[in-house]
Order: structure tokens, then C-alpha cells, then sequence
């Protein structure tokens, strides 16, 4: 009993007649984390402001359901300021699919890597475009012709499977300069929506001002161009 209210943040009185309850969390951060900790059940050590705000990036920012997990880590340090990073992230998704919170069932999008540089980049694609439907083509054939020569080598079984789609995606590459791929979305089940209500409030109470992103769609021909836009588009 003593160490769920310490986890909670609630100062109490403990004698042998029972727990008398003197103080709960009043500050923002302090509520945020009491609701976190017990109401979704996470680890006291997880950071609670920045577990919100993974939150309520799903209504505040365009297309956060669908994305590659690194573009997320980006559009939340744009939007809230926060130092988290793409695997902290897939983390704490995979805590919400554990708890059946969230399934990864929603829509699906399309995107594409490419380099600038040393640094990759990443981009939307509409699911009706050409090229893209040309990449998929050939990647099937590729991994079919990988297969046989990997299989002719002598490997097998998961050797071999690894080894024809890394020759295939080093194929594609070179080819069309770019790796194009699909984003499954993810959903929220049922919960208590009062709870997810709440824990938005507080993250948004808190939040430092929100960077105002352009919701323009030029084509990025530069490093300075993706930084300069952000996608909004609903594939």
C-alpha cells in the first residue's frame, strides 16, 4: 500500500488503526504523472509529460497515426520540444498494444526515404503514384531473382531470406535513389476517454508554445526544404 501511493505521488499518515490520505498531486506535472502511473498503469520511471505528449500527438499533429517512427520523433520535438527518440517511442507504442490500448490496424500510408547528404529524409507518397507502384513491382522481382542466386550459393532457409532482401533492397536503391514503404496505422480501442481527456488538459497546460508548422506541400529538392515544411496530407 505504501509504495503504490508513494508511486502515485500521495502523502499520507500510516498507523495500525489504517492510512489516512493528507495531500494528492496538485501541480500540473505531479497530476500528470498520478494519472499515468495509475490509471494506464506505467512505470514510475517513465518521463509522464513526454508519455502525453506521444498522446496527444495523435490529435494534434496531421497524419501521427500513419508515419515512419523517426518522422514522429521529429514532428514531436517540433510541436512539444521533447527529446525522445524513435525507439523510446516504438516502446512505449508497443506498452499501449500490450494493454490492448492501442492496435495497429488503422489506415494505411505510403512513404519514402531518401538521402540529402549524410542525413535521411522522409516524405509522403500518394498511393496512386507511379513510380512508387513501379518500385513494388520490381522489388518482387528482385527478391525472386535474389532468392534463387542465394539458394544456388548454398544458403537456406532464414539465411537465405535475409541475404536476397538485402541484395534486393541494395537493387532498388541504386535504381530509384529512394526506398518507398507502407505505414499501417495505429488505432485506440474503447478506454476511458475522460482519463485520455484529462492527461491531454495537463500536457497542454504545461507544454511549452507550439511551433506554427506550414502546411504547404512543396516538393523537397533540399536538406533546407524538409525542414522548412511539414506534410499535412491525409493519404
Amino acid at each position: 500500500m505504501k509504495a503504490t501511493l508513494e508511486k502515485w505521488g500521495y502523502e499520507y499518515n500510516y498507523s495500525r488503526s489504517g492510512v489516512e490520505i493528507t495531500g494528492k498531486p496538485e501541480l500540473p506535472e505531479e497530476k500528470l504523472k498520478e494519472i499515468l502511473i495509475r490509471k494506464l498503469n506505467l512505470d514510475v520511471q517513465i518521463n509522464a509529460y513526454d508519455f502525453a505528449c506521444f498522446l496527444c500527438a495523435f490529435t494534434d499533429i496531421g497524419s501521427f497515426d500513419s508515419m515512419p517512427w523517426k518522422e514522429r520523433e521529429i514532428q514531436m520535438k517540433l510541436k512539444y520540444e521533447t527529446e525522445v527518440t524513435d525507439r523510446t517511442l516504438r516502446s512505449w507504442c508497443n506498452k499501449l498494444i500490450g494493454k490492448d490500448i492501442v492496435q495497429k490496424c488503422g489506415r494505411e500510408t505510403f512513404w519514402k526515404t531518401q538521402r540529402f547528404g549524410k542525413e535521411k529524409y522522409r516524405t509522403p507518397v500518394a498511393v496512386d503514384d507511379l513510380r512508387m507502384a513501379e518500385y513494388f513491382q520490381k522489388k518482387r522481382e528482385y527478391f525472386e531473382v535474389a532468392m534463387l542466386a542465394a539458394e544456388k550459393a548454398g544458403k537456406k532457409g532464414k539465411e537465405a531470406v535475409l541475404d536476397a532482401w538485402d541484395t534486393t533492397f541494395k537493387s532498388l536503391w541504386r535504381e530509384f535513389g529512394c526506398c518507398y514503404y507502407s505505414c499501417r496505422g495505429l488505432l485506440f480501442n474503447v478506454i476511458e476517454e475522460d482519463y485520455i481527456f484529462e492527461i491531454y488538459e495537463l500536457a497542454q497546460e504545461i507544454a511549452a508554445a507550439p511551433v506554427i508548422l506550414p502546411p504547404d506541400k512543396r516538393k523537397i529538392n533540399s536538406k533546407e526544404d524538409y525542414h522548412e515544411t511539414w506534410f499535412r496530407s491525409n493519404l
